[in-house]
């Protein structure tokens, strides 16, 4: 059986991770969001719904737009939505061909560009979440500890 220390020790090392990982994810996303300052008007000359790992599907767009006096290319896989299967991505591919569309990119590289730019609220929110859970396991170590010199 495991002893209450070591069930502490294992949540303890799960949540200081999972804190990590979000925390890492969420500054790299926000930073990637801040640096995609300025903004220009896309033509996309190619849609293409592509299959991704567990069987869903996406969307990517392949894109040129015009800034500081050049012409670039990018491609984007669209965040949302994922579909589950390839003719609910279809369908919603013909509705998104007719919309006009932004491409937001970096002024400094310009090579980094993307045609959404969507805040990373859900990488935030995990990342609090972990990190409660932490400042929780922190916070009780001397109650886990009482049990533990009670055994």
């Amino acid at each position: 059986m495991l002893s209450p220390k070591r069930f502490y020790q294992f949540l303890l090392l799960a949540a200081g991770g999972l804190s990590l990982y979000f925390t890492l994810s969420f500054g790299f996303s926000f930073f990637h969001y801040l640096s995609l300052r300025d903004q220009a008007q896309a033509q996309i000359f190619r849609w293409e719904v592509v299959e991704l790992k567990g069987d869903r599907f996406g969307i990517k767009a392949d894109y040129s737009f015009r800034a500081q006096n050049k012409d670039w290319e990018g491609a984007y896989l669209l965040k949302d939505p994922y579909y589950l299967n390839e003719f609910a991505a279809l369908s919603d591919l013909k509705k998104m061909a007719k919309q006009e569309w932004t491409v937001w990119f970096n002024p400094n590289n310009i090579q980094e560009s993307a045609i959404e730019k969507k805040f990373p609220l859900s990488l935030l929110i995990k990342s609090l979440i972990c990190c409660v859970l932490l400042i929780y396991f922190l916070f009780f170590k001397t109650k886990i500890q009482k049990l533990d010199a009670l055994n």
